[in-house]
């Protein structure tokens, strides 16, 4: 039951810390993408 406990908390966190990071990634895409970085090109 511990053991079960304590995996439970490390999936989560690990979890928490990938939609983190996705939700950065797409901040920074968006203000790429607003900025005109690429001009246009790949859209």
């Amino acid at each position: 039951m511990v053991l079960t406990f304590h995996w439970v908390r490390v999936a989560w966190s690990r979890t928490s810390a990938q939609l983190e990071a996705t939700a950065e990634l797409r901040r920074v895409a968006e203000e790429d993408d607003r900025r005109g970085m690429f001009g246009g090109h790949l859209k």
